[in-house]
Formats: C-alpha cells, structure tokens, sequence
C-alpha cells in the first residue's frame, strides 16, 4: 500500500513539474498580424537578424510596396502612432523559398522571441528571389527586446 502511494505521489509530481517547465518555457503568447504586399529594397542594408521597424521613414528606407490589382492589392497598413513591425529577410536565392509567421511569445520582463517558419525547395527555379516575411505588433512592445526563435 505505500509503495502504491508513494508511486502515485510521484507521477503526480512529476506531471506538475512537466506541466510548469513546458508553460515557463513557452510564455504567454501575443496577438500579431501579418503584413501583406512588402518588399525589402535591393538598395537597402540587409539586416544581420530580425529587422525591427518602429517608423514610417525605417520602413520606407528598407521596404518597398508591392501594390497590384484587386480588393487585396494594398499592402498591409502599418500606423506607428499605435504598431510597429518586425520582418524576418533572407538572402537573395534561386531556390523557392516561403517565409512563414507563426508566433510571438513573451520570454520574460520585456522580451519577446519572434518565430518564423522557413521552408526552401532544393531545385533551382531559374531566377532569383529575396524570401521575407513581416507581423504588425503593438506600440507597448516596441522598446522591447525582440529576439528570434526556433520553431
């Protein structure tokens, strides 16, 4: 009978402790929205992690707008009175490559880790491309350190 109890107190605890150091571990997740119809510019200084835009004028020097035809042909609009953004640039390749969003987590007092998902074909398409992807924050992050993480 103790040997059961004691067993039994132990799972319990130890799916305690897994429970915590998998929620710790996560944080809590934030609300973020994907920016839509963007550029980086060939003309711009390719940044050596994330590049975090909390400007028009940031924006402007490195991104460009893709504007085409339709209902859903204007870029995501961005007001950095109440957002700013954070966009994750690639090398230029000739591989398809996709830049995928998938969560923004808080990591402790003011930090946030930024994950993206990459996913690049082997064969070669015959032309190149530059692969980025960009989220919309809110403002009350945005002197936050923003790091980048693994998915």
């Amino acid at each position: 009978m103790k040997k059961t109890l004691f067993l039994l107190v132990m799972a319990v605890c130890s799916l305690a402790f897994t429970s915590c150091a998998t929620s710790r571990s996560d944080g809590e997740e934030i609300n973020w929205i994907e920016a839509q119809r963007y550029f980086f510019r060939n003309d711009a200084k390719h940044p050596d992690g994330l590049l975090v835009i909390r400007s028009q004028e940031q924006l402007d020097q490195n991104l460009g707008m893709a504007t085409v035809m339709g209902k859903n042909g204007r870029p995501t609009e961005i007001d950095f009175s109440k957002q700013f953004a954070v966009a994750k640039v690639l090398p230029v390749t000739d591989h398809n490559t996709t830049v995928t969003p998938v969560k923004v987590v808080k990591t402790g007092d003011k930090s946030l880790r930024v994950v993206f998902h990459v996913k690049t074909d082997k064969a070669s398409m015959g032309y190149t491309i530059q692969p980025m992807a960009m989220i919309i924050l809110d403002k009350q992050y945005a002197d936050w350190t923003i790091e980048e993480g693994k998915q």
